[in-house]
């Protein structure tokens, strides 16, 4: 029986089997070695092969012996097995594609594939049952997958995290490739970094702490207030962040703090009742910890009845759906609808006054020394310093049918049902909004900076109020505030930063083009010290 007849190959000198030339062959090839090669490689594969021939050419032959001169060794019975081998990637639309089965390939390499096939981002996948979202770093063999599973995918949307005490923002793209935006932190020109395989982002006054994909943890500028982490952080699901410290959930519920002591950064003294913990608030200067069996463990200030000490509530903290924290209080929202209250006085620690009023709660927020809580009813009481928002005052009749609320350093802003707004607190940070009541009609969103408010409206225009006044923009799709500044995201994708001493600049695209698309960004505000929404 005569052997398969060669071809020479002018431009490399390898001898090509006519099984080689079948374009059936290069399928095969590319199914198993799809994930050592570029999204660009595929790309080209993939527009070869859909150009419907049926055998290769010389060209793409070279091309494949180029990246593995040993494919030749590879046989055509491989064909067969590889296209009956894939796992499905399927969108909530119903749209799927398949994805050519390995042991060895990554989630995060099957969900750049099946993005690109799909042309959109796609942010999370997982398991038919939706039990649990998978680890971008796990191969299809350690995620538990086999041959012809299904998975559901999410699609990916970039987020601009930022708080209201820190001038800057990150950008992270749908692919989880981050850019720092606005003034460098101290002890770290971030600005210079684009990151890769981040998650999340957390910040202090003066640092930031990267959660990555993988689980690990990086961490950026001045070292004394947590820009310098624990050294191998790895296996973190949370990292919170006070004013000067962060804290870190580990995958066996232990904690790790570091940063300032006198704001959580040392959590040594409670280090025997952080177990099985499942999650972490963050006041300005101290921790909340909640055990997966409901109880709390709190930790960091307690000088004069600090938000570090709960012993006085411990009987009554019990289950907490959420929480809030002020400079110096926590307001922890518990499963039944109450509120509970502690630390300093000055900053809302004592919420008697209005305790009768704290029922069937949905939404907790806070200045830096006053409590805001929404019920289900529309109605909000507020609570605390009254120069920040403590007293509503003449804000309170009005206080009707409330949808949203948010607040600054010393002032809060409520959306009601009918698009218009209501404040109260400092006039200089957004409590005293007359001067644009009138344009205040129609309103969908609200957003806080430190000192200042913007509404944006159902016809996409965007007012503010407060420290930064700055003039009515339209075509606004987003908003998200900073210390002092806003970032507005356009209906037609230029991102738009405005500051306190009222000028607006576009930020270079060409920047953020290499992070992600400007058509696909999305805002969305981190829940920092201040649980800012």
């Amino acid at each position: 029986m005569m052997g398969p007849s060669k071809r020479k190959d002018l431009q490399w000198g390898h001898e090509i089997s006519e099984e080689f030339l079948n374009t059936e062959w290069l399928r095969t090839w590319m199914c198993n070695n799809y994930y050592k090669l570029s999204l660009s490689d595929i790309v080209r594969i993939n527009r070869y092969l859909a150009a419907g021939l049926h055998e290769v050419d010389e060209r793409m032959a070279s091309y494949v012996l180029a990246h593995d001169p040993d494919s030749r060794k590879l046989i055509p019975s491989l064909t067969t097995r590889c296209a009956a081998m894939a796992v499905h990637v399927s969108l909530l639309s119903g749209r799927t594609v398949s994805v050519p089965w390995s042991e060895e390939l990554n989630i995060k390499s099957l969900m750049r594939w099946a993005g690109e096939e799909l042309g959109v981002p796609i942010g999370s996948v997982c398991k038919e049952d939706g039990s649990s979202v998978l680890k971008l770093e796990d191969s299809l063999k350690e995620a538990g997958l086999q041959n012809g599973d299904i998975l559901y995918a999410t699609v990916g949307q970039a987020r601009l995290l930022s708080i209201r005490h820190l001038p800057a923002f990150v950008l992270i793209s749908a692919d989880r490739t981050a850019r720092f935006l606005g003034e460098p932190l101290q002890g770290g020109p971030l600005l210079n970094h684009i990151l890769h395989d981040v998650e999340d982002v957390s910040f202090t006054t003066g640092a930031a702490a990267v959660l990555r994909s993988d689980e690990s943890v990086r961490t950026y500028g001045a070292r004394d207030v947590g820009g310098l982490g624990p050294a191998g952080l790895v296996n973190v699901k949370q990292v919170s962040a006070t004013f000067g410290a962060f804290a870190a959930v580990k995958g066996d519920g232990s904690v790790v703090a570091w940063g300032n002591p006198d704001d959580g950064g040392d959590c040594r003294e409670v280090s025997r009742q952080l177990r099985d913990v499942d999650r972490l608030y963050s006041a300005g200067q101290s921790f909340a910890a909640v055990l997966r069996n409901g109880s709390v463990v709190t930790w960091g200030d307690e000088s004069g009845g600090g938000s570090g000490d709960s012993s006085d509530v411990q009987h009554l903290l019990h289950d907490p759906v959420h929480m809030a924290g002020t400079r110096g209080a926590f307001a922890a929202l518990l499963s039944d609808g109450s509120v509970v209250c502690w630390g300093d006085s000055d900053c809302g620690g004592d919420c008697s006054r209005v305790q009768q009023q704290l029922w069937n709660v949905t939404q907790l927020c806070g200045t830096d020394g006053a409590f805001a809580a929404l019920r289900a009813d529309g109605h909000v009481v507020a609570w605390g310093e009254s120069s920040a928002g403590g007293v509503a005052g003449g804000a309170q009749p009005k206080l009707r049918n409330v949808v949203q609320l948010q607040a600054s350093d010393s002032a809060f802003a409520a959306l009601l049902y009918d698009g218009t707004v209501v404040t109260w607190g400092s006039p200089s940070h957004g409590g005293d909004s007359r001067r644009v009541q009138h344009e205040l009609q129609g309103v969908r969103a609200l957003c806080a900076s430190s000192a200042a408010f913007a509404a944006l409206r159902q016809d996409g225009f965007v007012v503010t109020w407060g420290k930064l006044q700055m003039p009515i923009i339209g075509e606004v799709a987003s908003v998200s505030g900073a210390a002092g500044r806003f970032a507005l995201l356009l209906l037609d994708g230029r991102l738009l930063g405005c500051q306190e001493k009222n000028t607006c600049n576009w930020v270079p695209l060409d920047a953020l083009e290499a992070v992600v698309p400007s058509p696909l960004l999305r805002f969305r505000g981190l829940r920092g010290p201040f649980g800012l929404q």
